[in-house]
């Protein structure tokens, strides 16, 4: 088993523990026999990426936009972030959960503090209709 297998069958068991949907995974991927951070450095996508940028670098790999949205947000929808990723003024939000986010994050939580993705169900998967 390869350590692509791992973390496909890993993700496939959190999709279905979360509410979502069942399905197979083929094994028997070859990988590195190595791990480089700097090539995953190099590879993945930071969290201040453009849009537009970020729509390109999944292109070139194959992904549909509607695959990447599936990748990225819905991954999003599960799980905490750091508060120093959130910019609760940045964007238009639920007033009671921004002002969550604030109670959590503001002062000397900002470097060290964690909110919920979803603060009503953040270990379940939902997918919007």
């Amino acid at each position: 088993v390869s350590c692509a297998d791992i973390v496909a069958l890993g993700t496939r068991d959190a999709v279905r523990i979360s509410g979502g949907p069942a399905y197979e995974v083929p094994t028997g991927r070859r990988d590195s026999l190595v791990s480089n951070r700097e090539e995953a450095d190099n590879n993945l996508p930071g969290p201040d990426i453009p849009i537009p940028k970020l729509t390109s670098e999944f292109l070139s790999r194959g992904f549909t936009p509607e695959e990447m949205v599936v990748l990225l947000a819905g991954g999003h929808s599960i799980g905490k972030v750091r508060c120093i990723f959130i910019e609760p003024d940045a964007t238009p939000m639920d007033p009671g959960y921004q002002a969550s986010i604030s109670k959590l994050c503001d002062g000397p939580n900002r470097d060290t503090g964690f909110v919920n993705m979803d603060e009503h169900n953040p270990n379940v998967g939902e997918v919007a209709a």
